[in-house]
C-alpha cells in the first residue's frame, strides 16, 4: 500500500514534546499502523501517557506552515488562524553546504517571510520560528548538494560558528523569533526493497 503524502497545516496540543505530522491523502487504517505493524518498544499502540514533571506540565501549541508552494489548495499565512497557538513554524530554510550561510529554500520565500512574521499582529504572544534543513535538505537532486550539509556544518568549532552567526542574522532580519533544526536522516532506497507495504 504507498500513501501519497499532502503537506498541511497540523496542530497538536502537546505537553514538553513537539509533535509534527503530514497529512495522507488516503488515511492508513489503524491495522496499518498498529496490528502486526506494531513495534515493541517504540511506544506501541493504544493511549499515550501524558509526561508529568511534578503537578506541572507547560503546554504549548505548535503549528507548522509549509502549504504556500502548492499548486493546489495552497494557504498563505493569513490563512491561518493563530488563535489556538503558541508557536508556529515556517517550513523550511536551508543553508549552504560549504559556507553554512542560512538561505531561503525557494526564490519566493523572501516575500513570504513577512506575510508570516506579521501573524504576531494577530496575537502579539506568538512565536513565529522558522524551521531550516527538513525532509528534501537530504535529497541528492540538490544543487549545491546538501546530503552532507548538517555533518560538515557540525564538524568543526569554524563551521558551527558561521553557521550561528548566520542563522541569528537571518532571524533578526526577518522578524523570527525562534528556530526548529530539522534535521532528517536519509537511507539509501536498498534498506527498504524488501519492505512490504
Amino acid at each position: 500500500m504507498n500513501y501519497q503524502l499532502e503537506p498541511v497545516l497540523q496542530v497538536y496540543r502537546v505537553s514538553t514534546v513537539l509533535v509534527r505530522s503530514m497529512a495522507f491523502a488516503e488515511p492508513p487504517s489503524f491495522q496499518d499502523f498498529c496490528g502486526t505493524g506494531c513495534q515493541t518498544g517504540f511506544g506501541g499502540c493504544g493511549p499515550v501517557a501524558e509526561p508529568s514533571c511534578g503537578g506541572y506540565t507547560m503546554t504549548k501549541t505548535i503549528g507548522y506552515s509549509w502549504a504556500s508552494t502548492r499548486s493546489c489548495d495552497k494557504r498563505l499565512p493569513s490563512d491561518i488562524d493563530v488563535a489556538p497557538l503558541t508557536h508556529i513554524n515556517l517550513a523550511f530554510a536551508f543553508f549552504h553546504p560549504t559556507t553554512f550561510k542560512v538561505m531561503p529554500m525557494n526564490a519566493g520565500d523572501e516575500t513570504l517571510y513577512p506575510q508570516f512574521t506579521a501573524l504576531k499582529a494577530k496575537k502579539p504572544s506568538l512565536k513565529t520560528w522558522i524551521a531550516v534543513g527538513g525532509w528534501s535538505f537530504n535529497d541528492a537532486t540538490n544543487s549545491p548538494n546538501t546530503q552532507t550539509a548538517f555533518s560538515d556544518m557540525a564538524s568543526s568549532a569554524a563551521h558551527r560558528q558561521t553557521f550561528i552567526t548566520s542563522l541569528i542574522n537571518f532571524m533578526q532580519t526577518r522578524g523570527f523569533n525562534g528556530v526548529d533544526l530539522d534535521r532528517e536522516v536519509s537511507f539509501p532506497e536498498s534498506i527498504f526493497s524488501s519492505y512490504t507495504y
